[in-house]
């Protein structure tokens, strides 16, 4: 046998270029009858004469450079494919079991880690996918390309790939083990508080996307008793409160027999809030019952009449609001929006970022639609539910924000039970205010009547219907009197630039030419035949709607300044349309915050009368509104459940509202006009041009009402009830279709 180093000597690799030396060792593997891959496999091997060999061949680049070598011929590729797919298999198997391992403390978590502070901070990217996508990349991988395409990859800009990735990881992680739960809690949450219903809940829990039925019970019922607590707690402090009537209908084919349910059930959800910058000694009750007593009555000339500074900021605040409804309604004039002068006057705006804290008590069969009802609301919220002693509110005032309707009853309860012993009984704590969503309500509904549009003042109108209606025609009216004022087209007018201070003046035309209480009367001709009849109406209804939108912007920034502006002028507005309980409702509250409420507590009704549940700047609403959207979660659920719905189950619901609401916004975004006046000319005045009616001027026919007999009743009325001799009464409005209380569906 020809030993090694024979086998050396036979080529002088010095002669020899790269090419001729490898077609010299292929020579000599031939004539040895070796192949390449004999020599490689033997040069690898475990033998201890090629350990020399192995070891540099597994710590050079060798063995990938002779992989990608034949992964570029088609042949060896698809053996390699073969040959490779069961330990590529098993090595993904491997990876994937040792992720899945590794993940395990991102999935955990049972019905018992479930708080309300960690479902108010629930955030499906922060809290799963994020720690996902760092600890689970092969697996993400590979659920990636099973979902989609590679075109679809790159062009789909709608569907989350990537949530529906954590969705399908959380369920094999649950299948894994029952203590992974982290997303099943927060889907099954969401689905109990939709009402689904048990059996389709259990078969979510079977495939691992929901905690079973009972374990959401618990959950449920868990975090009812913790938020009455909470309750509990917030109210030992300074807090508000407000409640209103729940009518739920059951189907109207339920059958009419002994032990039945009926058709519609009633009954009152109550909610409070903590106060913002108030102490105790703000909402001192001896001071305020001290100066109700006094009798110190409002006037009409100095309480009730808007002062010159009112005006003066009403006429800037709706002359801005002109410039606002061409920013929001022509993209061209977005620069003026970032103008330092756009700005509306602060009174005592609310910190940025503010949010309201609620507290919903359980929902109970005691009806507020009577007196009585009334006095047993409030005892069962404080007596019962918030367990106050009968004396441990007497020294304390709490404000009381209603609709109308409710406030009356209270006044009334309040007269009915003044000998009582307690003041919680006597309902003297309650320091009541109106809602202001039932003013927009009312004052919408008459807008709408005026525009002849009786199907949208239905018995059972839609709130964002009746807005978006007299919007439209708020706009269209405003963006054609731009046009007419600037004698040029609105795109010709934006591609010019004009200052903010030119489009101011140009809006200040509008208003005082449109909008503004003298307007009607520069078009009035010495003879009343040659009066524009149609100019006037439409202007007066240009004024009413601008107000109300005004109203409406004033509210939602937060900044009750804003509104109590425009309080004296609502006064009127209602005095002049006839709707005599609301005139007295806001006389009342004018006649607290001018003469029975201390300065203190003055300042507290400031700060609280708005309130922002959702934390974002511009998102104010009444706390009347709050309670009306908190009333449609109810009913929604109570409509899911259907036959198997009970008013346990809904008292249960109602403290947990604050939770479900916000975090099915949360679940939900992870899962994913043309005007007629401008052909008409109904801007340009026609001397004797004729309208069918003639149509009020609340603020004229207001002022002259309540400087008549209005006032005069309001002061007979408000003295009888402070000396316990009558209640408030309940008068006749002389527009049914204003008082339109609690019939409207209010869409979160």
């Amino acid at each position: 046998m020809m030993r090694p180093e024979h086998l050396a000597w036979m080529v002088n690799p010095s002669s020899l270029d790269e090419e001729g030396k490898i077609l010299a060792v292929l020579k000599i593997l031939h004539g040895l009858r070796m192949t390449v891959m004999d020599l490689m496999l033997h040069s690898i091997s475990q033998r201890p004469s090629m350990a020399t060999w192995r070891e540099g061949f597994f710590r050079s680049n060798a063995l990938v450079q002779f992989l990608n070598v034949l992964g570029t011929d088609e042949r060896a590729s698809k053996h390699l494919r073969v040959s490779l797919r069961p330990l590529a298999i098993a090595m993904v198997i491997d990876e994937v079991d040792t992720e899945m391992e590794a993940a395990k403390h991102i999935f955990h978590m049972s019905s018992k880690d479930i708080t309300p502070e960690l479902l108010l901070s629930i955030n499906l990217d922060t809290f799963l996918t994020e720690p996902l996508r760092e600890t689970t990349p092969l697996l993400r991988h590979v659920l990636l390309s099973a979902m989609q395409t590679v075109r679809a990859a790159k062009e789909n800009k709608h569907q989350s790939a990537e949530t529906c990735c954590t969705v399908i990881e959380s369920q094999i992680a649950n299948i894994r083990s029952q203590n992974n739960l982290a997303f099943q809690m927060i889907h099954g949450l969401c689905l109990f508080s939709g009402g689904s219903s048990r059996k389709t809940i259990d078969l979510l829990a079977h495939c691992g996307l929901s905690p079973a039925y009972d374990t959401l019970h618990n959950a449920h019922a868990t975090m009812t008793d913790g938020q009455i607590q909470r309750a509990r707690l917030v109210s030992r402090g300074p807090h508000m409160i407000g409640w209103d009537n729940i009518q739920v209908s059951t189907s109207i084919h339920v059958e009419q027999r002994p032990l039945a349910p009926p058709k519609v059930q009633s009954g009152t959800t109550t909610i409070i809030y903590p106060l913002r910058n108030t102490t105790m000694r703000d909402i001192e009750l001896r001071p305020i019952l001290e100066n109700r007593a006094k009798c110190n009555l409002i006037t009409f000339v100095e309480d009730v009449r808007p002062t010159r500074s009112q005006m003066c900021d009403m006429s800037e605040h709706m002359v801005l609001d002109i410039i606002k409804i061409l920013i929001d309604n022509h993209p061209g004039f977005e620069y003026l929006a970032s103008s330092p002068a756009f700005k509306y006057h602060s009174y005592r705006p609310p910190p940025p970022q503010s949010k309201t804290q609620e507290y919903v008590l359980r929902t109970t069969t005691n009806d507020e639609s009577t007196t009585d009802g009334n006095i047993k609301v409030a005892r069962n919220a404080y007596l019962e539910q918030l367990g106050f002693g009968p004396h441990d509110l007497d020294t304390q005032a709490i404000p009381c924000i209603n609709d109308q309707s409710t406030n009356s009853r209270v006044h009334s309860a309040q007269l009915l039970h003044s000998d009582d012993i307690s003041s919680i009984n006597r309902m003297e704590n309650f320091q009541l205010a109106p809602g202001f969503f039932h003013v927009q309500l009312n004052l919408i509904c008459y807008y709408i009547s005026l525009l002849g549009r009786v199907r949208l003042g239905a018995e059972h109108p839609d709130y964002r219907t009746l807005v978006s209606f007299a919007t439209q025609v708020l706009v269209g009216n405003t963006l054609l009197y731009w046009e007419t004022v600037s004698k040029t087209c609105l795109t010709a007018l934006a591609e010019a630039k004009p200052t903010f201070g030119e489009m101011k003046s140009l809006a200040t035309n509008i208003y005082h030419t449109y909008v503004s209480s003298s307007a009607p009367r520069q078009i009035s001709g010495v003879d009343p035949e040659s009066e524009d009849g149609i100019l006037r109406n439409i202007i007066l209804l240009n004024c009413d709607l601008l107000i109300f939108y005004e109203l409406d912007l004033a509210i939602s920034s937060g900044d009750f300044g804003r509104v109590e502006i425009f309080l004296c002028t609502l006064t009127m507005i209602f005095a002049g349309a006839g709707c005599k309980n609301y005139t007295t409702e806001l006389l009342h509250f004018i006649q607290n915050l001018k003469k029975n409420w201390t300065s203190k507590f003055v300042n507290v009704m400031h700060d609280n009368m708005l309130i922002n549940i959702s934390g974002r700047d511009g998102h104010a609403v009444g706390v009347d509104k709050n309670c009306k959207q908190n009333i449609n979660f109810q009913k929604n659920w109570f409509a899911a459940k259907g036959l198997h719905s009970t008013w346990e189950q809904l008292g249960d619901l109602a403290p947990n509202i604050p939770i479900y609401r916000p975090l099915r916004r949360q679940f939900a975004k992870a899962m994913g006009i043309m005007s007629k006046a401008k052909e008409k000319n109904l801007h340009v005045y026609t001397p004797g041009r004729m309208a069918n009616r003639r149509v009020k001027d609340l603020l004229l026919d207001g002022s002259a009402h309540l400087r008549s007999k209005g006032f005069d009743t309001f002061t007979k009325g408000y003295t009888a009830w402070v000396n316990n001799s009558a209640a408030f009464p309940e008068e006749e409005d002389d527009i049914k279709a204003l008082m339109i209380r609690n019939a409207v569906e209010v869409h979160e």
